[in-house]
């Protein structure tokens, strides 16, 4: 029912809905600046370490996203990172995060890292168990304080 594809120019303004969909629901304010950054990171990413991939439906409606990421330290360990899966709240219950996370999986073993980690927020318990599901083990907790004025830990997304 749902297909999975790269991200193209094409995408972005549904792309962004979805993640102001994503931050409605982590209470995270919506910024706009850093969304048109990576967005356009993850467009000219010529060595494709930056990847977004987006769900569509059969009439080509955007179900759903998610960023997938490499990260290379400096003694050459690679870590994939699968970050901001959203499905559009029309589409939540049907198997597209699964779908999305499976192919983010797929894209980040073809890129050889040696491990994969992903991101759960603290309100978003239903992902979790998803992810728990699918394989993922909590590892550690990230606890952030934010400098830059207002509460602290919610000045981006």
């Amino acid at each position: 029912m749902f297909t999975v594809r790269r991200f193209t120019k094409d995408d972005q303004e549904n792309a962004k809905n979805l993640m102001e969909q994503l931050c409605k629901v982590t209470g995270v304010p919506f910024n706009e600046k850093r969304w048109k950054w990576g967005v356009k990171m993850r467009l000219y990413d010529a060595l494709r370490k930056n990847g977004m991939l987006v769900a569509e439906t059969p009439d080509k409606q955007l179900a759903g996203m998610i960023f997938a990421d490499i990260s290379i330290d400096p003694v050459g360990s690679s870590t994939g990172y699968i970050r901001s899966v959203v499905v559009d709240e029309r589409y939540r219950g049907q198997g597209v995060g699964k779908l999305l996370i499976t192919e983010a999986i797929k894209y980040l073993k073809e890129m050889n890292v040696d491990q994969i980690l992903i991101n759960v927020r603290s309100k978003t318990e239903r992902a979790k168990q998803l992810y728990e599901k699918m394989g993922f083990r909590e590892v550690y907790t990230v606890m952030r304080y934010g400098v830059k004025g207002g509460e602290p830990g919610l000045e981006g997304y």
